[in-house]
């Protein structure tokens, strides 16, 4: 099952995790897909590496920096 790491406009989460058949669901019409992953334990271990590589880059991790950090594609 694929799932899909998202981000969601005014939200400060850092990242969703969300199954990518579920995006046709209206709750999910505002999420942007970042990345995406093979099944659940790739997507957890890509939030992961993600999280560190930011960490590496920026060490004052906030939620708007980490979400135009991604949506950039410095990632």
């Amino acid at each position: 099952m694929e799932y899909c790491l998202c981000i969601r406009p005014g939200d400060n989460n850092l990242l969703h995790i969300v199954e990518a058949s579920h995006l046709a669901k209206a709750c999910y019409r505002h999420y942007k897909v970042v990345m995406r992953a093979k099944d659940e334990r790739n997507a957890f271990e890509t939030v992961a590496d993600l999280v560190q590589n930011f960490c590496d880059y920026n060490n004052d991790i906030t939620p708007d920096e980490f979400k135009a950090w991604i949506v950039s594609g410095n990632a």
